[in-house]
């Protein structure tokens, strides 16, 4: 997922994606670009994909979910000759075939309106969101935090510092009618990935950490050492 990475918001840098191709065509090995945010760019200046570098090794992926409506779950492949007929066996396989109504009612929607202007405008809403987002956890996060900038797509990605999990956040965050997900695995443990897309900049700005010090951090040290918090969920 090279652009607009879920969970991290990251996007390759541009010099990597040819390098990166070479590697893989000297070892005869072929590239699955899985890009469903890809078209929801926040800036004007098209981003090339590996599959339009190595149209014949590289397998481009996309969705429909992400860029025309959540409930329309339909993708597309754009895939060399060679891999075609075993991508459909793949399918038949797994799902036997796709919904006849959101295949029709997708080919409809492209050939009859304006579905890039659509998602030009769509990518436009998300940049102003995301931006409230960035701007929400200005000065709201603990001495040391990291906060991802994203240049598409739907998320950003928060890394606490040492000693902070997201656990140990969860009750005060809860104190502030504020609930998220916990992430379960222990290298995720002081990271939150953070959805900009879903909510407008004025109820982002309620549901983001509230005031100078957040949801009850007041201090840089960890939530177990700063006064006033909730203590930390068992096992954080």
């Amino acid at each position: 997922m090279p652009n607009f990475q879920n969970p991290r918001g990251v996007t390759l840098a541009e010099a990597r994606g040819p390098e990166i191709v070479e590697i893989c065509r000297e070892a005869v090995i072929p590239i699955v670009e899985d890009i469903p945010y890809g078209m929801l760019s926040f800036e004007p200046r098209k981003l090339t994909s590996l599959h339009e570098l190595d149209p014949e090794h590289v397998i481009y992926l996309g969705s429909f979910s992400k860029v025309l409506a959540p409930g329309l779950r339909v993708g597309w492949a754009a895939a060399p000759e060679w891999i075609r007929r075993p991508l459909q066996l793949a399918s038949e396989s797994t799902v036997i075939c796709a919904s006849p109504l959101s295949q029709a009612l997708a080919a409809d929607y492209i050939a009859h309106h304006d579905f890039r202007g659509i998602i030009a405008h769509a990518a436009a809403v998300y940049a102003e969101r995301a931006a409230a987002l960035i701007g929400a956890f200005d000065g709201r996060l603990p001495e040391g935090s990291t906060l991802t900038q994203p240049h598409g797509g739907f998320f950003s990605w928060v890394t606490l510092p040492e000693g902070w999990t997201t656990a140990a956040l969860l009750d005060a965050a809860i104190e502030e009618q504020v609930v998220f997900v916990p992430a379960p695995r222990s290298v995720h443990r002081a990271r939150v990935r953070e959805n900009c897309g879903w909510r407008s900049p004025s109820s982002r700005r309620s549901g983001s950490p509230r005031g100078r010090g957040g949801w009850g951090w007041r201090s840089s040290a960890p939530p177990a050492q700063c006064s006033g918090l909730a203590e930390p969920v068992a096992g954080a």
